[in-house]
């Protein structure tokens, strides 16, 4: 398309765009300045065609005052145009997406999960995929792809991160040796999310949808703060970019909140003497 095509072209999209936001922002059909706009983009639409269209190449270029003057009112149109759009735009408001609650399985779910595979699942790499999520708080796809490479001196690194970042969190030497002879009996795991779906819904628990591998990982750190482990070490160990991420799981320490007790203003003065 040429430029007369595409100049003749804009008004009819802007148009367009004037009406619907001047429809948001004005329920009534009253003339306003969106309808001002409007009028004012078509009939630059039109002195364009009547312009360009009505006159010869020579003569466009004898006028090349009321070219310009006529492009530069089109220009300060635009320009009242995306300055009002962008107001538009600020004062709508964000919408605020309920957070989904963490859920995560309990000791004695654990031990169902892990024997309901062991007994149905048709997968040999379910079984270890599992444990690996269980054991350092991996992400299911991170536990999967995890190579001979990622694994020594019972430290698991993972790279390729959905965070971008390497990381490496300690097993026990137990898992390590349990995780070699697997590879060495069924090779490196290939895709097991479906199976363990499966096996995952033939027990009694029950997780939100979208939670069902992702719940090993929410398992793994709540134990983790349950037991008394530290929020930054945490955050290491699940590779959070953000501490507020990971702040998700703080609620669950058994001291949470105390140190307002312990460390306020009223803990230097014993019991007798508080001045409340």
């Amino acid at each position: 398309m040429n430029a007369l095509g595409v100049l003749c072209g804009l008004p009819s999209v802007l148009h367009d765009a004037v009406l619907c936001i001047g429809r948001f922002e004005h329920s009534s059909s009253g003339f306003n300045l969106w309808s001002a706009i409007y009028l004012k983009i078509d009939q630059s639409s039109t002195l364009l065609s009547v312009f360009f269209i009505g006159n010869s190449p020579s003569r466009v270029g004898s006028t090349k005052v009321g070219y310009d003057l006529l492009f530069r009112d089109l220009a300060m149109t635009l320009g009242i145009y995306f300055h009002h759009i962008r107001q538009t735009v600020a004062l709508v408001k964000q919408l605020k997406i309920p957070k989904r609650e963490l859920s995560w399985l309990t000791s004695d779910q654990v031990a169902e999960l892990l024997e309901t595979i062991r007994r149905t699942c048709d997968n040999p790499h379910v079984e270890i995929i599992t444990l690996i999520c269980l054991a350092t708080g991996a992400r299911w796809s991170e536990a999967e792809k995890l190579k001979p490479t990622g694994l020594r001196n019972a430290v698991i690194t993972f790279s390729g991160t959905k965070s971008g970042k390497v990381r490496s969190v300690p097993i026990t030497p137990g898992l390590e040796a349990r995780i070699v002879r697997h590879w060495k009996q069924h090779g490196l795991p290939n895709s097991a999310i479906t199976s363990f779906r499966r096996a995952l819904a033939k027990t009694t628990i029950r997780l939100p949808k979208g939670q069902a591998a992702h719940g090993l990982r929410h398992t793994f750190a709540s134990h983790f703060i349950q037991n008394g482990g530290n929020i930054l070490t945490l955050q290491k160990i699940l590779g959070h970019s953000s501490l507020a991420m990971t702040m998700r799981y703080a609620h669950l320490a058994p001291d949470h909140l105390l140190d307002a007790v312990r460390l306020g203003p009223l803990a230097s003065f014993d019991s007798s003497s508080t001045p409340l």
